[in-house]
């Protein structure tokens, strides 16, 4: 494991309120919740390791909390789409190719040993490994909805958004791990095949609340780095 830092204010909030729904979920499904804390102490510990977090981390998990509980009449497996919402970056280093396989196999060993059974795991699975490419069918709603809180950053106040912007930014280019010529131009053919898309959120609700400002916020990054 990475260097560990302190969690700032914001992300104790988080965690602690994170780790409150834990009890009630891993409950809900028959789980042993006398090793909550330790198991999610340790996923905490992955969030807060100082190998490039300057995004993927304990508040972009707290932003993905909140859109997944305000849209959860919506879900269909809520067990399996808020672990998967809490743990889907669990493991992040900037550049490689397996973060997300990666994080799936440690939220399903963590799982494991939690005692939830096997087709709730196997469900959260699927869904850490849909953020990969962000795509999923018409009819699975939870997957949409999985999509759709990663990408609520992109609806972020003006302020929020640059603030967002500069994370990824130091986790590329600051870290060391890319040129500053080469994020600009991954970064920008990723905004722009965003925003060739017919529809940038999947889940009709929260596309009429977030579309517009997201297509605002990814020109103004996309103009930017053309400059």
């Amino acid at each position: 494991m990475s260097e560990v830092f302190e969690k700032t204010p914001q992300e104790t909030i988080i965690a602690e309120r994170i780790k409150g729904q834990w009890n009630g979920l891993i409950e809900s499904v028959g789980g042993n919740t006398s090793l909550i804390d330790s198991e999610f102490s340790k996923m905490v510990q992955e969030y807060q390791s100082g190998d490039g977090r300057s995004y993927h981390n304990l508040e972009h998990i707290g932003k993905v909390d909140e859109i997944l509980n305000k849209y959860r009449h919506l879900a269909h497996n809520f067990v399996s789409l808020k672990l998967a919402g809490d743990g889907h970056d669990v493991i992040y280093v900037p550049g490689s190719a397996t973060n997300e396989e990666d994080s799936a196999v440690y939220m399903k060993e963590s799982m494991k040993r939690l005692g939830i059974p096997e087709s709730v795991i196997s469900e959260t699975e699927r869904i850490i490994l849909i953020t990969k490419h962000h795509k999923t069918t018409e009819d699975d709603i939870d997957g949409q909805l999985m999509i759709d809180a990663d990408f609520a950053v992109f609806a972020s106040s003006l302020s929020e958004y640059d603030a967002y912007a500069q994370g990824i930014w130091q986790e590329y280019v600051g870290s060391g791990k890319v040129t500053e010529e080469a994020f600009r131009k991954g970064r920008g053919d990723l905004i722009d095949g965003l925003l060739k898309q017919d529809r940038i959120f999947l889940v009709g609700q929260i596309r009429d609340e977030f579309e517009t400002l997201a297509r605002q916020n990814l020109e103004r990054e996309k103009l930017r780095l053309a400059a």
